[in-house]
């Protein structure tokens, strides 16, 4: 049986034959996340493992953040042990179009380009290589570097958790970014064998170099604990990931549910460790409050952790980690576990079990269903859990890292002393441009060279405003998001003669035309370079009819799912309108509602006015009366002498409250004989 790696041992990778190579090479790694950044998942930590394992054996690492997440202040820094960090600063021109990853990959391009590095490491998610991948197979530039996409999890493979569609045209698009820099990469790197097979299956074209390398973990900051097989009694279940449907937070809940029934476990505590995402269009900490409602157990919030803090949680006495995720790669958080001596339950998906030493298996992995993890959980709290060990040992997962780093380094000296020449055609390609377009110098001579070396039957490129304004790029595809997008751009064509007559003159035709030859297998390559300047500024804005027509061309089932597609489009524009039109209306009746209550209110303000006006008056007048009156004044001598209510004290008091004191006072009713005498006297004068 294998066994844990000891924790001195996490440090001790570094083979000694590739010391030299590795203390002189320089690697890149562009990403979206890296641990610290706010938001950061399990890209974030994997790459700073990685560069972690690199700078302690000298390799000099660039992390080249591109700002989708923000910086938080210090972040950045300069050559700080060996390291550099620095946010990817945005391209000289604005990119026009909807696309806000087509840029970023761009802009990641434009960086690099002016850089050298002997290996660039990419993730897979948004293809945030695509233009560098596609420059190189190009030939424009990263001849002697080794371009590097890991497979963390593509979109596609994501969505195939339901089924597997495609949720609009960004999603599309960024479907086709993934893929191409992964085909278009020189070396490939999944984490897990899962996720390979699942793209080779899904027919991508994988490069010769496309290999499993488990992810290294950055060091713990605290002593690991050896793995115990004493079973730890655990008094709290920690749902331990993001609060979303791909986690399994509404499997959680499930079992969560048929535990309660069981009505066997009360002295429980519930914590969600994660931050909160949309589980079926409601927030998920919201979800999971309105579930926990009949749930007999207290039910806490971890939110806003750092994953060292998040660990050091999970470290508590009597805590058990709960992964019950419903598609994972090689979960980072499971690694994590494993290496820190955690106890957890985890999903059987994916690549989970590849981490996991096989006899350790079967005692903290279950079935991706709700019974399955109630019945985990139930035997858990009732004789404790355990832990399991890692597969393979972080030492020699960081020594093959290190190894393949030394042999890249090597492989681009020697690219570097001799790579070779490109073949420029001929005649077999035609140049299409329209007036409104000024070519680069050289423009023609570049793109010819593209076309030869990928054998496209089409090349474009960036196109910049004469005025320096914006460019315009696309991605050359995908056919299907012709539908909505221009997917080639506005630039000058190098077409190769034979398609020449399927390109009509008309910009319109023209651009349906291009859908067309993609349908039909052709490729059409764009340069991230730019290749001409444009004067007047010119997009072509395609009806729907006009985008219809090369996929009705294509007939059969392509030209049906374009249709349904056009149609779906209009039903969800339409479900747009209406909800909106609701939301109007809506907001027209909660402003009528406003200005009736606040009508309503003004009118009671101005009743109010009226009726206390007068009783106000009225009480003056009673209070004047009374002041005057003879049983008053018969008063004052006594008020005087024994300290009665003075006018000036009376005065100060609202006309309600001082005719209360008059009438409530002692003084008053030493006056009552005379008022009595006095009002006996006036009726014997009427009876007389």
């Amino acid at each position: 049986m294998p066994d844990q790696a000891k924790p001195d041992d996490l440090t001790a990778a570094t083979p000694s034959a590739p010391d030299a190579l590795l203390r002189s090479a320089s690697v890149c790694i562009v990403t979206h996340e890296f641990a610290g950044l706010p938001g950061s998942g399990g890209i974030g930590t994997a790459f700073a493992g990685l560069a972690e394992t690199l700078v302690a054996a000298g390799c000099a690492v660039t992390v080249l953040c591109s700002g989708l997440l923000p910086l938080p202040p210090g972040f950045e820094r300069e050559n700080a042990e060996g390291l550099t960090i620095r946010r990817l600063p945005p391209g000289p021109l604005p990119i026009e179009g909807e696309d806000p990853f087509l840029r970023l990959s761009h802009d990641a391009f434009l960086w690099l380009v002016e850089r050298r590095f002997d290996v660039i490491h990419f993730a897979d998610w948004t293809g945030l290589g695509f233009f560098a991948t596609t420059a190189k197979r190009q030939g424009i530039a990263f001849a002697d570097t080794t371009l590097t996409v890991g497979l963390h999890g593509p979109t596609r493979w994501v969505r195939s958790v339901n089924g597997g569609g495609l949720e609009g045209p960004g999603e599309l698009a960024v479907d086709f970014l993934e893929r191409r820099s992964v085909e278009l990469a020189d070396a490939v790197v999944s984490p897990s064998r899962h996720l390979l097979d699942w793209v080779r299956e899904s027919g991508w074209t994988l490069p010769t170099r496309a290999d499993v390398r488990q992810n290294v973990q950055p060091s713990p900051a605290d002593p690991i604990p050896f793995a115990s097989d004493t079973p730890r009694l655990v008094r709290e279940l920690v749902f331990f990931g993001r609060l979303e449907t791909r986690k399994g937070v509404g499997l959680f809940c499930d079992a969560l549910d048929r535990l309660a029934t069981q009505g066997e476990f009360r002295n429980l505590q519930i914590t969600f460790l994660g931050g909160s995402a949309p589980v079926d269009g409601e927030d998920g900490a919201t979800y999971v409050r309105r579930r926990a409602a009949g749930w007999p157990w207290p039910v806490a919030f971890q939110h806003g952790l750092s994953s060292p803090e998040a660990l050091a949680y999970l470290a508590g006495d009597g805590r058990l980690a709960v992964m019950p995720s419903r598609i994972e790669n090689s979960p980072c958080v499971v690694a994590e576990c494993l290496i820190r001596g955690l106890p957890f339950l985890a999903s059987r998906v994916g690549g989970t079990a590849e981490l996991i030493v096989d006899e350790d298996a079967a005692a903290v992995l279950f079935a991706p269903n709700a019974d399955a993890l109630a019945d985990r959980l139930a035997h858990v709290l009732r004789v404790g859990a355990v832990t399991a060990r890692l597969r393979v040992a972080q030492q020699e997962v960081a020594a093959d890292w290190l190894a393949w780093h030394a042999a890249e380094a090597q492989r681009a000296r020697v690219l570097e002393n001799g790579g070779a020449p490109l073949s420029v055609a001929s005649d077999t390609y035609a140049l299409l441009s329209g007036d409104e377009l000024s070519l680069a110098e050289g423009a023609v001579e570049r793109m010819t060279a593209v076309a030869q070396r990928t054998g496209a039957a089409i090349v474009t490129g960036a196109v910049d405003a004469a005025d320096g304004s914006r460019r315009w790029i696309a991605a050359g595809g995908p056919a299907a998001l012709g539908l909505w997008r221009d997917v080639v751009g506005p630039g000058p064509l190098l077409v190769r003669r034979d398609r020449l007559n399927a390109l009509p003159a008309d910009p319109a035709g023209r651009a349906a035309a291009l859908i067309g030859r993609l349908l039909d297998g052709d490729r059409i390559e764009v340069m991230a370079t730019t290749v001409a300047t444009m004067t007047t500024p010119q997009t072509t804005t395609l009806s729907s009819v006009e985008r219809l027509a090369p996929f009705a061309a294509a007939g059969g089932a392509v030209a049906d799912f374009a249709r349904l597609a056009l149609g779906l489009e209009t039903v969800a524009v339409r479900a747009v309108t209406e909800r909106n039109s609701f939301a109007t209306a809506r907001d027209a009746a909660e402003a009528a509602r406003r200005r009736l209550l606040d009508e309503r209110n003004r009118l009671a303000r101005a009743l109010e006015a009226t009726v206390s006006g007068g009783l106000e008056d009225r009480q003056r007048a009673r209070l004047s009366a009374l002041l005057a009156s003879r049983s008053w004044r018969l008063s004052t001598p006594l008020r005087r002498r024994f300290g009665g209510s003075a006018p000036s004290d009376l005065a100060s008091l609202p006309p309600e409250r001082a005719v209360e004191t008059i009438l409530a006072s002692v003084w008053w009713d030493l006056a009552a004989p005379w008022r009595l005498a006095a009002r006996a006297y006036r009726r014997f004068r009427r009876r007389s």
